[in-house]
């Protein structure tokens, strides 16, 4: 491939035309006849690299900087570069639809709901997110929420090849800082929610919404721009968009449900004259639904499909999952203030005696949330374990210390992770629910800068095996708790 056919995009010409077999702005996957893209990135430059790529055979070079003679210079590389990849991997998304998800919480229920609506249409989809991706019957592990734009271009290549029509992604807030998704061309947006996360990279919550507003400023007049009304922040997200715009909500919005019913199996509704009866519980899986059937509708999928679909699911993996009937053990990746608010309200529409909160805060994270996280969870659970989540380069009891600012009740605190579980499902009546939050999915934890192999969901089996059929059955009239900041076991 010519280099002057990928810049082409960037309005630049080359004065020597080589031949491009890679692209990369990783110096250490540069192979012969490499295009190298040098970025100077959050925590690294790129044009530190740029001997080395030439030494490994990198033959022509996109700099964002000054004094490389020969290179090609631009003033953005990021956005260079995912117009690059979409032009060397054969835009590859031209044959199909792409239906990007963003928001704080909801993204990846949705993302899979939207496949399952798809897939029951007969509609050929590809679905990325942060569990994984799926490509025809091919599950890829995901080592982010959305990926970088090679790799992203690479899947929607693969995606492409295998015939899907359309593609659902979820599209993080970084990615579209970092402009991974720059020049793509999306059929419709969702934005489910915002709350406050990922403050230690953008600092302010402002520059977080303006992160995700991009995915909607990037839409077409013949785009979709699906928001859900219920949320204060869905007018400024889609501000200065082109897209048309479809609100839905429980509350407002254009598309809004009828005769709302939570009982103990789920969620039943009326859309569209349809009465549909969802295993999903909480309000928010509710919203996550409605998002999902705003953009199947307008796909032209006919709301019988979109019922059969919607009752036929089951969450993703550390979803609301439940792996334990008695007690009822529950996990689920809420690691948010308002995740984890929304969820333990789900957890009480089950109508357990007691409801068990373990959970902790990522360590070199948004610090502002913890003792939210704290406060939240003294309202809404009976009793709370708090323990680690990924530390990662922080001290794990300093950590919970800041948790416990939001705090005023007595509670458990055991920093290792598996012996809190050990201990939660332990204290647990054949009545009562326990609730493992924060890292749901993950087969891991960081601690330092190393990945444990760790699973909460393991991790539950192991201790509710050890537990057998000897229930605690003894409920204090205030719970089962230790001294505030007082270490259980």
């Amino acid at each position: 491939m010519k280099l002057s056919f990928l810049v082409a995009p960037l309005g630049i010409k080359v004065s020597e035309d080589k031949e491009i077999e890679y692209i990369t702005d990783d110096s250490r996957k540069v192979k012969p006849n490499t295009l190298f893209f040098a970025i100077n990135g959050v925590s690294v430059n790129g044009h530190r690299f740029i001997k080395d790529a030439k030494d490994k055979g990198a033959v022509a070079f996109i700099v964002e900087e000054e004094g490389y003679e020969g290179a090609i210079r631009v003033e953005d590389g990021r956005k260079a570069l995912s117009l690059v990849a979409q032009r060397f991997f054969g835009e590859p998304q031209a044959g199909m639809k792409i239906i990007g998800i963003t928001g704080t919480d909801g993204k990846t229920t949705t993302a899979f709901l939207i496949e399952n609506i798809f897939e029951r249409a007969g509609v050929p989809i590809a679905r990325l997110s942060t569990i994984g991706h799926k490509i025809g019957k091919d599950e890829i592990p995901a080592t982010h929420t959305t990926p970088s734009s090679i790799e992203l271009q690479s899947l929607l290549k693969a995606s492409s090849d295998e015939g899907c029509k359309a593609c659902v992604m979820e599209v993080s807030s970084h990615s579209l800082d970092q402009d991974r998704v720059y020049g793509m061309k999306f059929w419709g947006g969702i934005f489910t929610n915002l709350s406050s996360d990922h403050l230690d990279y953008h600092k302010t919550k402002e520059a977080y919404l303006e992160a995700k507003r991009k995915l909607f400023l990037s839409l077409d007049s013949v785009s979709y721009a699906f928001v859900n009304a219920d949320d204060p922040a869905s007018d400024r997200i889609i501000e200065g968009t082109r897209a048309k715009v479809v609100r839905f909500g429980i509350e407002a919005g254009e598309l809004k449900p009828e005769a709302v019913e939570e009982t103990e199996t789920g969620i039943a509704f009326l859309i569209y004259g349809e009465r549909i009866k969802s295993r999903l519980f909480g309000r928010y899986n509710l919203s996550n639904m409605l998002g999902a059937i705003a953009a199947s509708h307008y796909y032209e999928i006919p709301i019988k499909v979109i019922k059969e679909a919607i009752e036929d699911f089951s969450p993703p993996d550390g979803r609301f999952e439940i792996v334990s009937l008695s007690p009822k053990v529950i996990i689920d990746y809420a690691h948010t203030a308002n995740a984890l608010s929304k969820v333990l309200e789900a957890c009480w529409q089950i109508k357990p005696k007691r409801a068990i909160l373990l959970f902790g805060c990522g360590g070199d994270r948004d610090r502002e949330k913890r003792p939210q996280m704290g406060r939240i969870a003294e309202r809404l659970a009976s009793l709370i374990i708090l323990t680690s989540d990924n530390p990662r380069n922080e001290d794990p009891e300093q950590i919970l210390c800041e948790i416990e600012k939001g705090m005023k009740k007595e509670h458990l605190k055991i920093p290792d992770r598996r012996e809190a579980i050990e201990k939660a499902i332990s204290l647990a009546g054949p009545d009562d629910l326990v609730l493992i939050a924060g890292k749901g999915h993950e087969r891991y934890q960081v601690i330092g800068d190393k990945k444990i192999e760790f699973s909460d969901k393991e991790e539950a089996k192991r201790a509710i095996g050890l537990k057998g059929v000897n229930f605690v059955t003894i409920y204090p009239s205030e719970g089962i708790h230790c001294k505030k900041g007082v270490k259980g076991g």
